[in-house]
């Protein structure tokens, strides 16, 4: 036979559309960010892989793309999910749908969170500080946290548009953290933290005619998958909906990289 090594796992995952190869655990990420990330409580719970895959990638396949990767056997043995323990475990071998959505990546600069100067954060860079009271499992001491629990309250800085973005949903679990982590005084390091983590999830290419930067990957939200019966699920039931699995699907070099984190309280 001189079936490809594609071909062969190809009928092995059911004649499904894509196949997938593992490649690699982490990203290529800047000194400060990868320091930064335990103090945020960002670390443990959390998990970066990048996988290959075979055909080209349409967006409005973007459903299919999710359940198919979640189903596949690289996947599977090296994807691991938090239990409600705090301890990761294998997915189920019986996942007959994922819940994804498309998520828009338009920016090419961190110039939307220059609007928070005034209204949350001072001139110096500071946040601005409030009194301390719980949110939705949250201690909030200051507004920019305030604004990412409750932004519905800030619809004059960010539009549902905005925080749609995948820049905006980097930037909120970072700000927020995880359920110990040790806040910022200064945005700076949070904006330092977002650009770093986009430019190494997205490929960024020049318009061929105007020259101008624009984003080829594709972003993809999965919220949650489907087994033919009851058992381990993508987040656990403790956890906070700032819980996040995110692909990020490069059809230029037929790469998706996979982003989890489960965000678990404190107490």
């Amino acid at each position: 036979s001189t079936q490809s090594t594609w071909e062969k796992k190809k009928s092995k995952q059911n004649m499904s559309t894509f196949a997938f190869e593992f490649v690699e655990a982490g990203l290529k990420l800047d000194q400060s960010v990868r320091e930064y990330l335990p103090k945020w409580d960002l670390a443990q719970n959390t998990q970066l892989l990048t996988f290959r895959y075979d055909q080209f990638f349409q967006p409005y396949q973007t459903e299919i793309f999710a359940r198919e990767l979640f189903q596949s056997p690289a996947f599977r043995a090296h994807f691991r999910v938090i239990t409600s323990r705090g301890m990761w475990a294998p997915l189920p071998d019986n996942i007959v749908g994922v819940n994804a959505s498309a998520v828009p990546c338009t920016l090419t600069n961190v110039a939307l969170f220059d609007r928070l100067t005034g209204p949350v954060v001072r001139a110096t860079g500071s946040i601005v500080k409030m009194l301390e009271e719980m949110i939705d499992g949250f201690t909030v001491a200051d507004l920019l946290r305030r604004l990412l629990i409750r932004p519905d309250e800030f619809d004059e800085l960010y539009t549902p548009e905005d925080r749609a973005e995948f820049l905006f949903h980097i930037f909120r679990r970072f700000a927020l953290g995880g359920g110990m982590s040790q806040w910022e005084d200064q945005l700076q390091p949070y904006i330092d933290a977002t650009r770093d983590m986009y430019k190494a999830l997205l490929t960024v290419r020049k318009h061929p005619q105007t020259g101008a930067p624009e984003i080829v990957s594709s972003v993809i939200q999965v919220t949650s998958f489907e087994t033919s019966s009851r058992g381990v699920t993508l987040f656990p039931d403790s956890a906070h909906n700032l819980s996040f699995c995110f692909l990020s699907v490069n059809p230029v070099a037929r790469h998706v990289h996979v982003w989890y984190g489960a965000v678990l309280p404190y107490y």
